[in-house]
């Protein structure tokens, strides 16, 4: 994300987004990683949204018209969670990231045990 806003026309093209932030219940929570930006359709696109974790159980949502965030923040959690986290996991180059602690205080690198595709794709599906 900081490359992508280094850039000024993509920044402005993210600031004149419509953003929010969607809550997840107890039992789901976000993967992040070093690369936790989900961005679906180019940046220009009347489809354009992206999602970031900005923690455990929030996520902060962009989307380039109002209808689109409206569908984000009422489609259903667990498909939106569950999503997001395959592609923090798909996207991740050397760490990923998974709420140990109910405080939220504890965090385990998961991407130092393995990379295999079956243990990576056990993690994204915490939805």
């Amino acid at each position: 994300m900081a490359d992508m806003t280094d850039h000024h026309a993509i920044s402005s093209l993210i600031a004149n987004m419509h953003w929010g932030v969607r809550a997840v219940d107890e039992g789901r929570q976000l993967l992040t990683s070093d690369r936790p930006v989900r961005l679906e359709f180019p940046l220009r696109s009347e489809k354009s949204f992206l999602t970031l974790p900005i923690a455990p159980r929030l996520l902060f949502l962009a989307a380039k018209s109002l209808r689109g965030l409206n569908r984000l923040l009422n489609s259903d959690l667990r498909v939106l969670v569950e999503r997001n986290n395959r592609k923090v996991v798909r996207q991740a180059r050397q760490l990923l990231l998974l709420r140990t602690t109910a405080s939220g205080t504890g965090y385990r690198n998961i991407s130092q045990k393995s990379r295999s595709p079956v243990f990576l794709t056990s993690f994204a599906a915490l939805a």
